[in-house]
């Protein structure tokens, strides 16, 4: 039993690809118990390289708690793409076992339509106050590390754009300056609700690779990162600790023959071997 866990969680860290189709392959019950009883890190690895339809059928199979916990671990863009797929019913179960803070932000991408910036944008975000230096910018980033690094947006009192800053140019300036003196003003942030073809062409692109979202309000929400600009085909993604149960051992024998039968057809006969060297190609 030890052996077939080690060999599972071996091959999901080296081949998560091949891992992921593996999984896809099995019937979605099985898939769903065997990636509820592996450590979370390993079941987001595998989880990441599997289309969206499977990723949502199998949290839907899972025990809400760990299902919560995985979806926790999503970027925020793929959590909210896999939420439209669910039933409303799934998807509230879902939202209601997830961090208040987490919750209330995938309720807000939720709440626009699918075409528009609000729908495509990231929550998490690096914004300073208009008193604070590059010093304080750069911790900022150190300690944030699932914020969308693409700007550091800088804000008023109020909690609307006062500026945006290249995090190249933290790099460039001394601790002590203030961030009012290297922000960028002349950016325009994007209203949420615009369609998101309609950001496309805007100058901002040329200097950041995010640029500020703000609701109706003109409060900062979110950013858009350029990559949103392409279609959507989102797949799911996800990270977070959680307990490891022991593996059934049926499931794990199941997905072993899996691994054999991928590795033999991956693997050519030994005579049509050709001089690329032992390995094949590799990835």
């Amino acid at each position: 039993m030890a052996s077939s866990r080690s060999l599972i969680l071996a091959f999901i860290e080296k081949r998560p690809g091949a891992a992921a189709r593996v999984l896809t392959a099995m019937d979605a019950d099985d898939a769903a118990a065997l990636i509820q009883d592996i450590p979370v890190r390993f079941a987001t690895r595998v989880l990441t390289r599997m289309g969206a339809w499977p990723v949502c059928g199998l949290l839907t199979r899972m025990d809400i708690h760990r299902a919560a916990a995985t979806l926790g671990g999503f970027s925020h863009q793929n959590a909210a793409a896999l939420l439209r797929l669910m039933d409303p019913d799934d998807r509230n179960r879902l939202l209601g076992e997830l961090p208040a803070p987490l919750q209330r932000d995938l309720k807000v991408t939720l709440s626009y339509p699918l075409d528009t910036v609000g729908a495509n944008m990231t929550t998490a975000v690096l914004t300073q106050r208009i008193d604070h230096t590059v010093a304080d910018a750069r911790d900022h980033i150190r300690r944030a590390t699932r914020a969308d690094a693409g700007c550091v947006i800088v804000v008023d009192e109020d909690h609307r754009l006062a500026g945006l800053l290249a995090p190249v140019t933290l790099l460039r300036s001394t601790g002590n300056t203030l961030l009012t003196e290297v922000m960028d003003t002349e950016v325009e942030p994007i209203p949420a609700r615009a369609l998101l073809a309609t950001a496309r062409d805007l100058n901002g692109w040329d200097r950041y690779a995010s640029l500020p979202v703000v609701s109706r309000h003109k409060h900062v929400i979110g950013t858009l990162g350029r990559a949103a600009l392409r279609p959507a085909e989102a797949a799911g993604t996800f990270p977070q600790k959680a307990a490891v149960a022991g593996l059934p051992a049926a499931l794990a024998d199941a997905f072993v023959g899996y691994l054999a039968g991928l590795a033999r057809l991956n693997d050519p006969a030994p005579g049509s071997r050709n001089d690329r060297g032992n390995g094949g190609p590799g990835r």
